[in-house]
């Protein structure tokens, strides 16, 4: 009797905890779902407080209970209650399919109920119906996870991957169940921890992703383009992902006593010397590792660069994005050779027997990476900017060049990418800007002159031409400059009396970053030119030469009707 009051009020005092909390999870859930837009992790984040809060309620009460036996009656009565607050908030958030729910409530209380009768009928019932109970408890888990997640895909809107998906959950829970069975893993009381974890984890995470993640983007819209929006965009979401799973692998391995399973993954070798290990384990958290630090890399330099572009230094902000870009490939690399438990050691004697020729392309390699780095440290270079090559000649498209003029578009490990005028990519190795003249447009200001030649003819009067010539290219000049009023004025110069004409030349003004198209500018110039020269009565001159003969001149004129006719 004793015994039995000691049970039962361990039991009372937690049912009265457990209906305060369902009161007070009650009106709570109703003003998530009501003033909250983000209700989904809100109410996973609540669901998991309460379910935490229960089960610190039932370890406390757990200490009171001496006899073993109805220690465990206590603790699966403990562990029932926290898995049905689970479950609603599972039902809350995935699956809201009524007959769904009651069948997943029927296998928590069989599985409840078989618990306890194999507690209470341990000495009565034999080895084998105990090993049949307690393996029918693992079936109906099982199968309780199938049948959650397997609703859960419904959300998923392809069907070809809802198929391959549950497919997967299917071969995954069978291992489980398998390794399970053969006792890799156990379950015990403290799990219960671990499956709270997952819920409080899983809320933080989807809050991240629907609340905070855009309210960033709504921030980082104001100055940032479309293009490197969707990029931070696409590696937060895969950062945040990344370190989800790999906490969720983390607790699950501590908290289902998954380490035996670890060492099993971790002692099957694919390739192992003194200098490589690898196994099956360490190639899993390799992509773990390397999707992590990767994204982590792109949410950096991105970062970096809009700092700089929102500080209006857009092209600092592109060199920096290289920069970081180019040091923390190093880095990350070193840290998956050291995950994947390759060592330095390897380098080494490979470099040593691959050859002379091979160590020529590697020099080439190193070469045009070290010249990268030259390039950003010494700033001569940056994204962005409008430079010439003249040491290089192309042929693009019909377009014969004598050299590369273009903008940088990116400075690569090994190469630097130049977008010329007619939208052709070009790669050149960075060693070729060391080693060759850069005729750099915009180093230190993007301004610069460009200096158009027009003639005219003689009889034209210079200060008439001057004053059309200056209104044209004043006009260019507004037009291409979008009415910047920092601008020089643009000039005209009586460059010379040629043979022919009166050769005057303009210099308009431009920024070179935002006119990069200098054809056009030119071509537009002269049709301008044209026209108010016409106006004016001003003649665009054509050569001509006067002949001069020292002797006199015979000319014979052939006709049919007569024999011959000279004229002198």
């Amino acid at each position: 009797m004793i015994e039995i009051i000691k049970l039962s009020l361990p039991i009372v005092i937690y049912i009265i905890a457990f209906l305060f909390a369902f009161f007070i999870e009650k009106k709570l859930l109703l003003y998530i779902e009501n003033n909250l837009k983000e209700w989904r992790s809100s109410t996973l984040i609540l669901f998991s407080i309460v379910s935490a809060s229960l089960y610190l309620v039932g370890w406390i009460l757990n200490n009171f209970i001496e006899n073993s036996d109805l220690r465990h009656i206590f603790r699966n009565f403990v562990i029932f209650s926290i898995s049905i607050y689970m479950l609603r908030s599972i039902f809350q958030i995935l699956i809201r399919n009524i007959f769904v729910q009651y069948i997943i409530y029927i296998l928590s209380l069989s599985i409840f109920l078989i618990s306890i009768a194999k507690i209470i009928l341990a000495n009565v019932i034999s080895n084998d119906t105990a090993k049949i109970l307690l393996y029918l408890n693992k079936l109906l888990i099982t199968l309780g996870f199938y049948i959650i997640l397997s609703e859960s895909l419904k959300l998923l809107p392809n069907k070809h991957i809802r198929k391959f998906v549950k497919l997967a959950i299917f071969s995954t829970l069978l291992i489980f169940l398998l390794i399970w069975e053969f006792e890799v893993i156990t379950l015990s009381f403290n799990t219960l921890i671990g499956f709270i974890l997952l819920l409080t984890l899983t809320g933080i995470y989807y809050y991240l992703i629907n609340i905070i993640i855009p309210q960033i983007e709504g921030y980082i819209s104001k100055f940032a383009n479309k293009k490197d929006l969707l990029g931070l965009d696409f590696n937060i979401k895969l950062f945040l992902t990344s370190l989800y799973v790999l906490s969720i692998k983390e607790i699950v391995v501590y908290f289902l006593n998954l380490e035996k399973f670890i060492e099993f993954l971790s002692g099957k070798y694919i390739l192992k010397n003194e200098l490589v290990s690898i196994s099956v384990y360490s190639i899993l958290k390799g992509i773990l590792t390397g999707i992590i630090l990767f994204s982590a890399l792109n949410i950096l330099k991105k970062i970096i660069k809009l700092k700089l572009i929102k500080e209006n230094k857009y092209i600092e902000g592109n060199s920096a994005e290289v920069l970081i870009f180019n040091i923390g490939i190093l880095f990350n690399i070193m840290i998956l050779m050291s995950v994947l438990g390759i060592t330095w050691k390897v380098i080494l004697p490979l470099a040593g027997t691959l050859g002379i020729g091979i160590g020529f392309g590697l020099q080439t390699i190193m070469n045009n990476y070290v010249s990268g780095f030259i390039l950003m440290f010494s700033r001569k270079l940056k994204v962005g900017d409008i430079i010439e090559l003249p040491s290089i000649s192309i042929s693009t498209l019909g377009n014969n060049a004598e050299s590369i003029f273009g903008k940088i578009e990116t400075i690569g490990i090994l190469s630097t990418i130049v977008r010329t005028n007619d939208g052709v990519d070009i790669s050149i190795p960075n060693s070729e800007f060391l080693g060759s003249p850069i005729i750099n447009f915009s180093y230190m200001d993007p301004l610069v002159r460009l200096r158009i030649p027009i003639g005219v003819a003689y009889s034209s009067d210079p200060n008439t031409v001057r004053d059309i010539l200056t209104s044209v290219a004043l006009q260019i000049q507004k037009k291409v400059n979008y009415n910047s009023k920092d601008l020089p004025k643009p000039e005209v110069w009586f460059r010379e009396m040629a043979d022919s004409s009166l050769v005057f030349i303009v210099g308009i003004w431009i920024n070179i970053r935002k006119n990069i198209y200098i054809t056009s500018i030119i071509s537009e110039f002269y049709y301008n030119s044209w026209y108010k020269l016409k106006e004016a009565g001003i003649e665009i001159p054509f050569p001509q030469n006067d002949i001069w003969f020292r002797n006199k001149l015979s000319v014979v004129v052939e006709n049919p009707n007569l024999k011959d006719v000279s004229k002198r």
